[in-house]
């Protein structure tokens, strides 16, 4: 479609003169046409790959651990059980998220009707898989930044916050 939009924009550009009165109206209108076109599919991939980065960004905003302020220290088997649900409810999420991704990549396949077996639609995919990457690793790296903080002593102490693990050690 750019080639198709280059060549109805070629004779504005080299042929047409403001002498050319009676084919001006018509090369302007053919050539709205064109670019309109171009321009609805450009805002429909824009919004799609908008919408990919919004869902990306929502699997950052909270680690996948989670540890109340003022929260006592728990047994390994009451934060595992905890941290389990937790696990559920993130991989549900990033599931659906996955789902969601897969529709916006589909629609916005649709829009520039080109074969998926191209070579620039087959750049495009990679283009959203490395952004769908980086999601990935923002979102992992936000969850080990918290658990240095849970666990870093100096933070603990900084924040007079309790230890997050109750063990008990029994001697026989």
């Amino acid at each position: 479609r750019i080639v198709k939009m280059d060549m109805a924009l070629a004779p504005g550009l080299t042929e047409l003169r403001w002498k050319s009165e009676d084919v001006i109206p018509e090369f302007i209108e053919h050539a709205m046409k064109v670019v309109s076109d171009v321009s609805g599919i450009v805002d429909i991939m824009k919004g799609n790959l908008r919408k990919i980065c919004n869902i990306l960004s929502s699997w950052c905003k909270e680690s996948i651990l989670e540890r109340k302020r003022g929260a006592k220290p728990l047994t390994p088997e009451e934060f595992d059980l905890g941290h389990t649900e937790r696990v559920g409810r993130r991989l549900m999420q990033m599931t659906d998220g996955g789902k969601e991704i897969h529709r916006f990549l589909k629609d916005s396949s649709e829009s520039l009707k080109i074969s998926k077996s191209s070579a620039p639609w087959k750049a495009y995919v990679d283009f959203v898989n490395n952004i769908i990457i980086e999601g990935f690793v923002s979102t992992i790296a936000v969850s080990l930044q918290y658990l240095c903080e849970i666990l870093d002593p100096l933070i603990i102490a900084r924040h007079e916050m309790l230890p997050v693990f109750d063990v008990k050690i029994g001697l026989e």
